[in-house]
């Protein structure tokens, strides 16, 4: 702030770099960021509008919120409520409140062994796709290539999307989207990729005639 640089655009500049410093991190190091540093870079680097900020405070200035800080230890439902057994930041006691609606904020599940999406599922029951360990999405290779159960990477299944976070940690914003699908076409346009392709269609059309002509 002394030199006259907002802290924000120091947040913003680290985006085209994330994904590197994330490939170099151990993952114990990584492991160790998620535990602790990851709610302070979420709410850094993924802020609300200033609008929303606004109403946000009018609400604790008006009383009507109450921020609380720690972590949640169990959510059990009642008749007309919901019991929060939480520890506060700082605290080693934990503490009940009874609350009319929990709400989820913290964005979409990322651990794939947790969705029961139908699509993830069957991919997952398969032995096609993997997750990494630690529960932020799917493993990929350089290529986007999903890498399956037993450790090999698909000639035919890539993917793009959000579940990058496990090996790029910056991949749920359309700038970072749109740069993995430029170079996702990039392999699959490449001479290796269609010659590779190419290969196993013939392959998998003379196991096809084979099979024919052996049912006669």
């Amino acid at each position: 702030a002394e030199r006259g640089i907002d802290w924000r655009d120091v947040i913003g500049g680290l985006r085209a770099h994330t994904p590197r410093i994330w490939h170099a991190l151990p993952i114990s190091e990584r492991r160790r960021f998620l535990r602790h540093l990851r709610p302070y870079w979420e709410v850094h680097r993924n802020r609300m509008a200033p609008r929303h900020g606004a109403l946000l405070q009018a609400e604790v200035a008006a009383d009507r919120l109450r921020p609380l800080a720690g972590r949640i230890l169990a959510i059990e439902e009642q008749a007309d409520s919901v019991r929060v057994r939480w520890r506060p930041r700082g605290g080693e006691e934990a503490t009940e409140m009874e609350v009319g609606t929990v709400v989820n904020c913290t964005g979409p599940q990322s651990d794939t062994r947790r969705l029961q999406e139908p699509l993830l599922h069957r991919l997952r029951e398969d032995g096609l796709i993997a997750p990494d360990a630690l529960g932020l999405g799917l493993q990929t290779d350089e290529r986007y290539a999903l890498i399956d159960a037993q450790g090999r990477a698909s000639d035919r299944l890539h993917y793009v999307g959000p579940f990058l976070r496990a090996s790029h940690f910056e991949a749920t914003a359309v700038p970072e989207l749109r740069r993995h699908v430029a170079q996702l076409v990039q392999v699959l346009t490449s001479p290796a990729h269609t010659s590779s392709a190419c290969n196993d269609s013939t392959r998998e059309g003379s196991k096809t005639s084979n099979d024919k002509l052996n049912r006669y």
